[in-house]
């Protein structure tokens, strides 16, 4: 799917008188201009023949070459002339295939392709490639980039100002939509003939407005000839020959602008709408400002990205009139098989470029496949689709392929790594076991090993909900049951050092929020403690190790019927990035095993750099 303005909007355009008159004058003039020109031509190109003639009949005549000399120049001199015009011939004659259109509301507009191919031919001279070995090379813009500049510049209004002030642009990471955007930046800032412009990158942080003034700094610093006309620092460069500047905007002390133009970089990462409000609302005193937003689809249309491809879409559509607006969304139509390598480019036209490569995605795909987190964020960031932000996150046929029968008396004195999920007040606490591939058992292989506790009188509760029954579980030694009605941090901190004592414990992974004191406890037995903050920073990366191994192979499990119950209740939160954690919320309470499992991992995958005696040493540390 291609969504975008144009191509919808003139489908309701149609020629009229009313166009025919607003733009009758302007051909009036290029046609009186062109006979002027041609005019002048006719009469320079018979000059150029007078005097070419002339020169070569002194030169049979056998006079001096210095007399012959003169007429040469003169005659070069006309033919200069003669070539300049019939460039200028050229520009004017674009004009004739201008198209005038009034819409159904009354607003004329015309297309003047020679604007957009005038900054085309701007971008490919003066902006260049930043990395790879076409570094420091001319940029030489793929067709869709071509095609978004020509309607973005080349639609005009009847007093020759650009139609659009909002372009609204969706594609998949890796297209080159930075290296386009920083391009458009520098034009505007430049090239675009703006007294004193302004021209802002605007992002959710200042680090991501870097990017796209980075991507312009790049280019100014590798092309001499804009190095020698700008001045470039960290985060502003200025054109004193103009007046003029490029920001890269913090969030921060917004107001009191005058922009000419800005980029709106990833917008499906900001968090407030304070930057896009800034910019939108502080154009007055320009003639033609141009906002080019530029994002990767998101998952939440409750956010400020969410509403504008929302409202974008349905400009599109022609079911919102808001002809300012210039709108190019690239993505699957809807039904399309997102597993299809040939719907991949309708999300990816940079693919017939090298940007991205074919075998990037294939990589990427198969890497995603078959883990629901993963296939979320490939449809979202490859194929710039919008998903949920909550998917799941290992399917029960792929857990279940791992299952093999344990024997835990033969993993006595073995390493393991332990992640302990805590309950609030009554429901599951979970202790998980890591068992790491030295083992004997399942050489090359981790071991999954699992311990659950609840609260007696509560437990007896939950005969029939959730279509589960803690006493069942009780009577099959799968559940702890602990007295009371509440948890009781002293039983299970005491079953915890009981079951760990068999073992060689490399760390336990805990949440301090509710195990804090219990973990004191539980070092002065001697078994070493790490704090696993429960932040996406942090757990991104094991929650995404720990599906990688279910999904290789890597790991068995003796089929704990609490802990593949936890394993198919996890659900997990996205966030902008791709990154992904396990969702703690009343729907997915009860995924304990699953968080325990993950926080067992933790210390594996961001202490591994530390020794193990550091940690007996040391104490409970914080990852």
């Amino acid at each position: 799917m291609v969504a975008e303005t144009t191509t919808q909007t003139a489908r309701t355009l149609h020629p009229s008188t009313e166009a025919a008159q607003a733009f009758g004058s302007l051909h009036a003039e290029v046609r009186h201009r062109i006979g002027e020109l041609e005019a002048r031509r006719d009469k320079l190109a018979a000059k150029v023949k007078s005097l070419t003639a002339e020169a070569d009949r002194l030169k049979e005549a056998g006079a001096q070459a210095d007399q012959v000399r003169p007429m040469r120049r003169k005659a070069d001199g006309a033919a200069k002339a003669v070539r300049q015009l019939e460039r200028e011939l050229d520009r004017l004659a674009k004009y004739r295939r201008i198209w005038g259109f009034t819409d159904a509301h009354g607003n004329s507009w015309f297309f003047d392709r020679y604007a957009g191919e005038r900054v085309i031919r701007w971008i490919e001279t003066f902006c260049v490639h930043k990395k790879g070995q076409w570094r420091g090379q001319p940029l030489k813009l793929a067709r869709w980039q071509r095609k978004i500049i020509l309607q973005i510049f080349g639609w005009k209004t009847p007093d020759g100002f650009r139609r659009f002030s909002e372009a609204w642009i969706e594609i998949a990471r890796k297209n080159g939509k930075s290296t386009l955007a920083a391009a458009i930046a520098l034009y505007l800032m430049i090239g675009d003939r703006e007294p004193a412009a302004e021209v802002y990158s605007v992002a959710g942080s200042r680090d991501q407005a870097a990017l796209v003034y980075n991507d312009a700094y790049a280019m100014v610093e590798l092309n001499p000839a804009l190095n020698e006309q700008i001045d470039a620092l960290k985060y502003v460069m200025s054109h004193p020959r103009s007046d003029s500047k490029f920001v890269a905007m913090g969030t921060k002390n917004q107001h009191g602008l005058n922009p000419s133009g800005a980029i709106g970089d990833e917008v499906h990462e900001w968090k407030k709408r304070d930057q896009y409000e800034a910019i939108t609302t502080a154009d007055g005193a320009r003639n033609q400002p141009l906002f080019v937003f530029i994002t990767t689809a998101g998952y939440d249309l409750e956010t400020l990205c969410g509403e504008l491809h929302l409202r974008a879409m349905q400009v599109a559509r022609g079911l919102v009139y808001q002809p300012d607006l210039y709108v190019r969304i690239y993505s699957l139509d809807p039904g399309d098989d997102w597993k299809d390598e040939a719907n991949w480019p309708k999300a990816n036209p940079g693919l017939a470029y090298g940007a991205p490569k074919m075998s990037a995605l294939q990589k990427a795909f198969r890497k995603a496949y078959g883990r629901p987190a993963e296939e979320n964020s490939f449809k979202r960031l490859r194929l710039n689709q919008w998903t949920d932000s909550v998917s799941g996150w290992i399917r029960k046929e792929t857990w279940d392929a791992c299952l093999q029968p344990i024997d835990f008396g033969r993993l006595r004195g073995a390493k393991v790594w332990a992640g302990l999920d805590m309950a609030l007040e009554r429901d599951l606490s979970a202790l998980v076991l890591l068992f790491t591939p030295e083992n004997d058992l399942y050489p090359g292989k981790w071991i999954v090993g699992s311990k659950f506790w609840c609260a007696g009188e509560y437990a007896r509760k939950r005969e029939t909900g959730d279509n589960i029954s803690y006493p069942k579980w009780i009577g099959q030694g799968l559940l702890v049951e602990t007295p009371g009605n509440t948890v009781d941090f002293d039983f299970i901190e005491e079953d915890i050092i009981q079951t760990l004592k068999h073992f060689d414990v490399q760390a336990l992974g805990y949440d301090k929020a509710f195990a804090h004191q219990m973990i004191q406890h539980i070092m002065k037995a001697g078994i070493p403690c790490v704090e696993v903050p429960q932040t996406i920073t942090v757990l991104a990366q094991p929650t995404a190790e720990f599906s990688r191994k279910v999904h290789a192979q890597q790991l068995v499990h003796g089929g704990h019927e609490i802990m593949n119950w936890c394993i198919a209740n996890t659900e997990v939160r996205h966030n902008v990035n791709g990154q992904y954690r396990p969702l703690k919320n009343a729907k997915a309470a009860r995924n304990d095993g699953a968080v325990a499992a993950v926080n067992a991992l933790a210390p594996v995958i961001h202490g591994e750099a530390v020794e193990e005696s550091v940690y007996k040493s040391r104490g409970a540390l914080v990852i």
